[in-house]
């Protein structure tokens, strides 16, 4: 079997390589797998990148990120990539995580074994000097996934379209996936059987522009959110079903994987502050003239 695994990268300096090498490095699997990575951002005197690997991958496919970046963009063009080349499963990492040797091998299992879900996730283990000695139990899973490490299905894209670009540069758009996962009466499972550890925040806590501008990022994040679903975010499955908008920005007419391309410009130009502000026959002529429905 062959597999993708691909990540939206930044790089802007040693810090972060070093985390990423101990990513790529930690890349371990019985089965066929090619490096994706999605260069959102990387210095150019990290240009061009040397890949460390302890196991190599067949193939390593470069993908220049679109701009501005965003974790969904590079998300996107990740899977389509891997989809391309063949691939029957994606597994989408962050760039400062390191793998239990076996997660890839028993994550593949876990989605092989729980096909009524469309996303698979490792657990996020607490110690990473005791990570190999993480005891797997792959009977332990629920709805609520981590998603610094999914897997997904080849089909997904064709399920459930694409992740929502509107979520710039990160923040909230694994909310808005899980969202409608939910609303399909999808699931979405996190493995006790798959470890990883996280560090957490390595890119903005080793670059003060890139933090000092996410407090803004997150709050906008979250507001578009708001706009989508009708409220901010909830937690469990029952509760998306319940409390948020059956469809997108409540237009009956959306199915679940219609977003609306450059929001917030789209807003500017009729010049309001809400898709609730406009008729809906606005909307769903500007996603004609966008040729994306």
């Amino acid at each position: 079997m062959r597999i993708g695994i691909t990540s939206p990268l930044y790089v802007y300096n040693w810090f972060h390589g070093d985390y990423l090498d101990g990513t790529t490095r930690s890349i371990t699997s019985t089965h066929e797998w090619i490096w994706i990575p999605v260069l959102n951002f990387v210095a150019p005197q990290f240009r061009p990148y040397r890949w460390q690997f302890v196991q190599h991958p067949s193939q390593v496919v470069e993908i220049e990120g679109r701009q501005p970046q965003a974790v969904a963009k590079g998300w996107n063009d990740g899977i389509a990539k891997a989809v391309e080349l063949g691939c029957a499963y994606i597994l989408v990492i962050n760039d400062d995580i390191v793998l239990k040797s076996n997660a890839i091998d028993n994550l593949v299992a876990h989605a092989q074994a729980q096909p009524e879900a469309t996303l698979w996730s490792m657990g996020g283990y607490h110690d990473l000097a005791g990570l190999e000695s993480a005891v797997d139990n792959s009977a332990d899973y629920h709805e609520h996934p981590n998603f610094s490490s999914f897997m997904v299905h080849r089909s997904f894209g064709r399920t459930f379209g694409r992740f929502d670009e509107n979520f710039v540069p990160a923040y909230c758009e694994d909310n808005d996936a899980v969202a409608r996962i939910a609303h399909a009466d999808g699931k979405a499972f996190i493995t006790g059987g798959a470890w990883m550890y996280h560090f957490g925040s390595r890119t903005i806590n080793s670059d003060e522009e890139f933090r000092s501008k996410m407090p803004l990022d997150f709050t906008r994040n979250a507001q578009y959110f708001q706009h989508k679903w009708g409220t901010g975010i909830v937690n469990e499955p029952d509760q998306m079903r319940e409390q948020y908008y059956h469809h997108p920005y409540n237009i009956g007419e959306l199915a679940l994987h219609e977003w609306i391309p450059d929001y917030w410009t789209f807003l500017a130009r009729h010049n309001v502050a809400s898709v609730q502000d406009l008729d809906p026959q606005i909307v769903l002529n500007y996603l004609h003239e966008k040729g994306v429905r």
